[in-house]
């Protein structure tokens, strides 16, 4: 932890007024609770980390390709598709929680981060109106979705402290 001792005005009133300590001890707190970086949302993100170590849900993309079978054409591969989806977040994810954001802009995830699954993918549309079929799916899909928009909610405010 930090030792603030040596600006509290009241440590040091006979060497400064306390009026210039305060201000001084204020400005400092400010800069660390700004090097801190949205310990909330930091907070949120590792808890829904936790939820991301789930296997992937084979089963419940099987019933769904058996499901919908006249919706699937020969090029479609709704587990390769929700996987790269899905790895993404989860890479954007380690980039925050290691402190290397950055790296989001560089590889360009954030155009990725920008949209749902079903807008990434629209033929995955019909989807939309029965996901809930499918509970550990769309368990899966609730917590990558949810980890996507605390992603694109700190890379905002980070953007945004930094200007």
């Amino acid at each position: 932890m930090y030792n603030l001792d040596f600006l509290d005005p009241f440590r040091n009133i006979r060497s400064e007024k306390v009026s210039t300590g305060m201000v001084r001890y204020f400005q400092y707190l400010l800069e660390l609770v700004k090097a801190e970086k949205n310990p909330i949302i930091l907070k949120e993100l590792l808890k829904l980390g936790e939820t991301l170590k789930n296997p992937f849900p084979y089963q419940d993309t099987e019933l769904i390709q058996n499901d919908y079978k006249d919706f699937f054409s020969e090029d479609d591969c709704l587990n390769a598709d929700l996987n790269t989806y899905w790895m993404i977040i989860l890479s954007s994810h380690n980039y925050i929680i290691r402190g290397k954001s950055d790296e989001i802009y560089k590889k360009n995830l954030i155009k990725w981060l920008k949209l749902s699954f079903f807008d990434q993918f629209d033929q995955y549309k019909f989807l939309k109106t029965n996901i809930d079929k499918y509970p550990i799916f769309y368990k899966d899909y609730l917590n990558y979705e949810k980890t996507r928009m605390y992603i694109l909610y700190y890379l905002f405010l980070e953007r945004k402290l930094l200007n």
